[in-house]
């Protein structure tokens, strides 16, 4: 396989010796795995566990292979995920203590998620949190009581894990799972490990597939907005999309659905029947209590409405499921109404831990702002049509809203990257009416002098990746009416560089920057601008 090493910059064969990332077992150091009397491990031991993820087969070359495939590979694929426990130590049936509420979803299921597990920690429970994909470090992606695993703790267990699938690989048929399904299994056995009283995990593509549905016995389910996103391994169709992600439904086990489209609906309780779901019902936003006035949602956007009316209904039948809810809290009757057949959840009086949950919900990098000297950065991850649709939205109102409090000149730029498949034009439809005049294209490197294996990309050379940025810029030209001043830069470091070189020239300048169309490209400039994920440091 050849791969781009993000340290010398040149293509490099990678066998199964690794032998670039210097890796051997008198290089890295093993201590005991408790928070007590632990030893501190090194920034070049976080860097060799690091570099032996990234070794793994990507998840970009999963999905490569399964487009070469029937739709069944992805079943294939799927099929060798409890092998893969059995050899870290862990029985499938181990998963259900760890009571999971599951997310699968097209948009949200990662805010979803992150206030499912700030609800349910607030409420006193010690949480397990696994998304994907992360902004600065992969530690991100695994957290306990909302933090980001430690690093001392990612490196012991990691190599705990790594150790224990090298061992005799040779006997087994797939050697070593690829990136995505090792943090799978480094998580679960993360969890199991540090005891954690629930653990919310969101599913990372589709569903039925996905290597976090070896789950067999979750608490409660759900689905966030469904679109049309990795259609060439889903389907090109909603229903197909749909069919995908209910798999995440299991025998007995309630499942709540956001508003969707009729046809998703339908699917939907076609599949939640199939699989024999206790129950199936939509949570809309008028689900939340009426008085929600009196509260907010951590997280910014309109849209997180619906997100936290899921969220709520999830840990609501959470607790009820392990009989820690307080029923004299509830109306007596549990359903408002329906649409195709499904009941709509109702609305509840939040008790003060879901309110408190709620408020003190972060998860960065979504409708995020970053203000500097003269400059706001508005940040989200947005890379489908829907989600930059919404992202639009979120821009439109708060840029306003800023630009009501600025005295003097105002520049709005857009930083932008897309790497997917999808036609980037199709994308930029949703955002290019928004009064820019700038737009910049850069790849997701953070900088040409900063090398982290946390952040490195060994699927594509970096001349592919400019190329796609010039490709950007030239479907964003053929836009009608858009700004014509475009830039390409070599990295993320330079177009935030320029940024500040521009304010720099007339003070009295106000600039607002508009960064989306890759979480990579947000968190690439999340580390130029010196923010930090929490616990990250």
């Amino acid at each position: 396989m050849i791969f781009n090493c993000a340290r010398c910059r040149t293509l490099t064969f990678y066998s199964n010796t690794i032998s670039c990332l210097l890796l051997s077992r008198r290089t890295r150091v093993l201590v005991p795995l408790s928070y007590s009397g632990m030893a501190a491990v090194s920034e070049s031991d976080y860097e060799r566990a690091v570099s032996a993820l990234n070794g793994l087969q990507s998840n970009f070359q999963v999905l490569s292979e399964m487009r070469k495939q029937p739709r069944g590979r992805g079943k294939h694929i799927f099929s060798k995920t409890p092998e893969f426990l059995s050899r870290v130590g862990i029985d499938v049936t181990e998963l259900d203590s760890l009571n999971v509420i599951h997310v699968a979803g097209t948009k949200g299921k990662g805010s979803v998620c992150a206030m499912c597990e700030s609800i349910l920690r607030a409420h006193g429970l010690k949480t397990g949190f696994y998304s994907s994909p992360h902004l600065l470090e992969v530690r991100e992606r695994i957290r306990i009581n909302g933090e980001p695993l430690g690093k001392d703790l990612f490196v012991n267990y990691f190599w705990q894990c790594y150790d224990s699938l090298t061992r005799n690989k040779e006997l087994y048929e797939e050697q070593m799972p690829a990136y995505f399904r090792f943090l799978t299994l480094l998580a679960f056995k993360v969890f199991l490990n540090e005891k954690v009283d629930v653990a919310v995990v969101e599913v990372g593509i589709g569903g039925s597939y996905d290597s976090t549905n070896v789950i067999q016995r979750p608490v409660v389910c759900g689905i966030t907005s469904l679109g049309y996103d990795h259609v060439d391994v889903l389907g090109k169709t909603i229903e197909e999309i749909t069919w995908h992600k209910t798999g995440i439904c299991k025998s007995g086990v309630p499942l709540f659905t956001s508003v969707q489209s009729d046809e998703s609906l339908q699917v939907i309780l076609s599949r939640g029947k199939e699989l024999q779901a206790s129950s199936v019902a939509i949570a809309p936003a008028s689900s939340l209590y009426p008085d929600r006035e009196k509260w907010k949602i951590g997280i910014a956007g309109a849209h997180q409405l619906e997100n936290a009316s899921l969220a709520v209904q999830l840990c609501k039948q959470w607790l009820k499921s392990m009989s820690k809810w307080n029923e004299g809290e509830e109306p007596l009757n549990d359903a408002e109404g329906e649409r195709c057949g499904l009941p709509i959840a109702r609305p509840f009086l939040l008790p003060s831990s879901f309110i408190k949950g709620l408020s003190d919900c972060v998860w960065p990098g979504r409708c995020q702002v970053v203000k500097r000297v003269g400059v706001s950065y508005y940040l989200d991850g947005a890379h489908t049509a829907e989600s930059l649709r919404v992202c639009s939205n979120w821009f439109s109102v708060s840029s306003r809203k800023e630009e009501a409090e600025i005295q003097g000149p105002l520049m709005k730029v857009l930083l932008f990257n897309f790497s997917g498949r999808r036609e980037a034009k199709n994308l930029m439809n949703e955002i290019y009416s928004l009064g820019f005049d700038y737009a910049l294209f850069c790849p997701n490197i953070t900088s040409n002098d900063i090398h982290s294996s946390d952040q490195a990309n060994y699927n594509v050379s970096v001349a592919d990746m400019l190329g796609r940025c010039y490709d950007n810029e030239k479907a964003w030209l053929s836009l009608p009416g858009v700004c014509q001043k475009t830039k390409v830069f070599d990295c993320i470091s330079d177009a935030v560089n320029w940024v500040g070189r521009v304010r720099k020239t007339n003070k009295e300048l106000y600039v607002q920057v508009l960064v989306c169309g890759s979480l990579h490209l947000v968190g690439g400039a999340m580390n130029v601008l010196g923010v930090t994920v929490m616990g990250t440091n």
